[in-house]
């Protein structure tokens, strides 16, 4: 068995060089925690949340 430069080289064993698989974790995980911390909210003051978000979006259309 011979080594080649390609075996030391630890991104070349993944075939993600750039780090793109860490890139959409990370924004999968920002994303899922928004999600979670939006039904933390929700479930807590369901009403009013609603009528705030609905309240606020009626009023940017005019």
């Amino acid at each position: 068995m011979t080594l080649s430069a390609d075996d030391a080289d630890p991104d070349a064993s993944t075939g993600d060089p750039t780090g793109a698989g860490l890139r959409l974790a990370l924004w999968g995980g920002a994303v899922l925690a928004l999600v979670a911390g939006g039904l933390v909210l929700w479930s807590a003051r369901a009403s009013a949340v609603f009528v705030d978000m609905l309240s606020a979006a009626i009023a940017w259309c005019f």
